[in-house]
Parts: C-alpha cells; structure tokens; sequence
C-alpha cells in the first residue's frame, strides 16, 4: 500500500474531542480511511488472525487502540476529506525545498500541524486549528496552477529520494503534482470557510 498522505477537515465538536481523548485523533483518521469499518473485521477479511496480531506487537510494539475494537460514534462520522496518495513528499518539497523540514505557513500544507494522538505506523496524526487553517489557506492562494508548476519544475529532485518520484519528474509527474495541489489549496480554503480544523495523517 505505501505511504498515503489523508486530510480530515475537523468541525468545532470534532476539535474538542480530540484535544480532550488521546485516542481520538487516530480513531477519526482510521474511521476516515475504513469507512467506519470494525478494523477487526478488516483484519478478519485480510486473513490476519489474533495471533497474528500479537506476534506483530511483539515486533513493533502495540498496535494503537484506533485499530482495535468496534469503530466510536466519532470514528463513524462522515466528514470532507481529500487523500493526496503518494504526492505528498514531493509537494511539500516543492513548497519548502527540504524533503522533511520546512518554515512559514506552507510547510503547514503538508507536514505541519501539531503532533496529536497514537502513532498510526508512520507516526501520529497532526491537528491544525481553525486560525492555522485560515493562515495557510491564505498563503497557498497566493501560489496559481501556473506558479507551482514552475516551482516544481525549476526544483532539484536529484539525490533527494524524493517519496515514489526519481531525480526528474515527467511530464506525467509533474501533472500529477499541479493536480493534487490544486486539491490541497482548495481543500484548505473551503476549511477556512467553514471556520474548521484539519487533521492530517501519513498512513
């Protein structure tokens, strides 16, 4: 499957649930991708038995409690979401020129936010509040179509190991990338509308 870059917009009830219980972040990112599924019956379905669950904490330590168990009310609530596959890498790395780290509002588009809840495999979800939103909303509409795509092309993929993408992007990579920016930024400006959140998670 890989590593999956998902967002949630986050409503002012959705905000005080996971600031109040640790596990509710991931239990909203996990709803989100299930469709509210029982992960165990996911589990069930993929052929992984309780042994092989236990075997695989013995590994890699516990399996977060999102994962487990029947789905909470909260896991089973619909909200707008937009996954981005496995863009997410290479956007952010366009937008902040370092495959990891980044300053100012556009590193927020991607990899920021303020860490929150379990980890769910490739670390925890990460919450941006309604203010944050707003701010990078704001910041991403200053960036066209036109804009991003000379960024991405005047970038330095080489040597990078740049997620999925090689040292040069083809055409068809490059599409790809002003495809799924286009979402993030109109993404992030319809949360800022409705004065919401956003949950992002690396799944």
């Amino acid at each position: 499957m890989g590593m999956r870059a998902h967002y949630l917009q986050l409503d002012s009830d959705d905000i005080d649930q996971i600031l109040a219980k640790k596990s509710a972040a991931g239990e909203i990112m996990m709803g989100a991708m299930t469709g509210g599924a029982n992960m165990q019956d996911v589990f069930k379905a993929l052929g992984v038995k309780n042994s092989d669950l236990k075997a695989l904490e013995k590994m890699i330590g516990p399996i977060p409690s999102s994962m487990k168990g029947s789905p909470s009310a909260t896991a089973q609530k619909k909200r707008p979401d937009l996954a981005i596959e496995k863009s997410w890498q290479a956007i952010h790395f366009v937008l902040n020129g370092d495959p990891w780290k980044g300053r100012g509002l556009l590193f927020n588009a991607v990899l920021g936010g303020t860490e929150i809840g379990e980890d769910l495999g490739y670390g925890p979800p990460r919450y941006l509040d309604p203010f944050k939103v707003v701010q990078t909303s704001t910041a991403l509409d200053r960036i066209s179509d036109e804009e991003f795509k000379k960024k991405a092309s005047a970038a330095d993929f080489a040597g990078k190991d740049i997620y999925v993408y090689g040292d040069r992007l083809s055409p068809g990579d490059l599409e790809e990338l002003i495809h799924f920016f286009g979402q993030i930024r109109a993404f992030f400006r319809a949360a800022a509308d409705k004065g919401n959140g956003i949950l992002l998670g690396i799944i």
